[in-house]
């Protein structure tokens, strides 16, 4: 395994679709140390989670597809926007740190942190249903100060 994941991507391809993409359901969970692979600090992704991958724009699917060497990292991006663990600058740049793990070219990585962080947003909030989400997107702390969550 990649460091920092300890399970393979294991899905199945749904008859839904999402904006126009293709839905996959997990099959087997899958975790993510953060950090680096034996953190106490993880993120499971249970097994029948939905997700469509990187939800970039179709204009822009000739040069970053939906699926791709960041497939696992856009997953558990998808599934950290949808359950708000952390606050949503945590989890753009576990993203980012989870593409790195998969190796993803370090301008495709940083160009699809940029994006997140300029578009995600909207995503966020509505996957917050519009209730209150605290401190889910204020600044972050240095990593030394950061707090640990489990997962």
């Amino acid at each position: 395994m990649a460091q920092g994941f300890t399970d393979p991507l294991d899905v199945r391809l749904l008859d839904a679709e999402r904006r126009g993409r293709v839905v996959v359901k997990t099959l087997a969970p899958f975790t993510y140390h953060v950090g680096r692979k034996g953190s106490a600090d993880r993120i499971t992704v249970p097994a029948g989670f939905e997700t469509d991958f990187a939800s970039t724009p179709r204009w822009s699917w000739p040069l970053v597809p939906p699926l791709g060497r960041y497939a696992r990292a856009a997953a558990l991006h998808d599934y950290l926007y949808e359950t708000q663990t952390r606050p949503r600058a945590e989890a753009d740049r576990i993203f980012a740190e989870a593409m790195g793990v998969a190796r993803v070219p370090a301008a495709l990585r940083i160009g699809m942190w940029a994006a997140v962080r300029l578009f995600g947003g909207r995503a966020w909030r509505k996957e917050s249903g519009g209730k209150p989400v605290g401190q889910a997107d204020a600044p972050q702390e240095s990593p030394q100060n950061q707090r640990r969550h489990t997962s």
